[in-house]
């Protein structure tokens, strides 16, 4: 589903496809498919798979946790034993973490000097003992899938179809997905 968002936001941002698009090909070439080896070389493309995650959270509550003490949090009192809910969706849009929270901006990971900006506060796979065991897999598998297709094709809206849902609807159940949507994966030309 983040490879829903992600290619959804590539058709409502023309421009950052099309500058994901020239970062690969200035760091990678006209001829070679990215591979993960080749992932520290895209900033630029780094910071859109981590804004997805962040704007876009799959899953707004984390699996449970238990207060291992009694613990206060902002004048409470939460006593040891109780379940806690971490609000992934809380985290990735509190405006004393993120300025303007509510806009889509992958610029926000990326220092003055052009370099990625890891973030511990992007947490889409949840946090502590209890985060998910795929998660590397899963981070390999989109950085591949979204690479190799904009490497090779344009995204863009189906013409035929004109229930393209807007970037910042969704429906919300057990995860957070767009509204169904179909998009043409035009080939992209390669110089010879």
């Amino acid at each position: 589903n983040t490879i829903l968002w992600a290619l959804l936001a590539l058709i409502h941002y023309p421009e950052t496809q099309e500058k994901l698009y020239q970062e690969l090909l200035e760091n990678i070439g006209e001829q070679v498919l990215p591979s993960i080896d080749q992932r520290d070389k895209l900033p630029l493309f780094r910071a859109f798979i981590q804004e997805i995650f962040r704007f876009k959270t799959l899953v707004p509550l984390s699996v449970t946790h238990r207060a291992s003490d009694d613990v206060e949090i902002g004048g409470y009192v939460i006593p040891k034993g109780t379940k806690v809910f971490p609000n992934i969706h809380a985290v990735h849009h509190d405006p004393n973490i993120w300025k303007n929270p509510s806009e889509f901006n992958i610029y926000r990971h990326i220092d003055k000097d052009g370099k990625f900006i890891p973030s511990k506060k992007v947490i889409p796979f949840g946090i502590g003992c209890r985060s998910c065991l795929g998660e590397k897999l899963a981070r390999i598998e989109i950085f591949l899938f979204l690479a190799n297709i904009i490497k090779r094709f344009k995204v863009l809206p189906d013409p035929k179809s004109q229930d393209l849902p807007e970037f910042k609807d969704g429906v919300n159940s057990i995860i957070y997905v767009p509204y169904r949507y179909k998009v043409v994966a035009k080939p992209r030309i390669v110089n010879e």
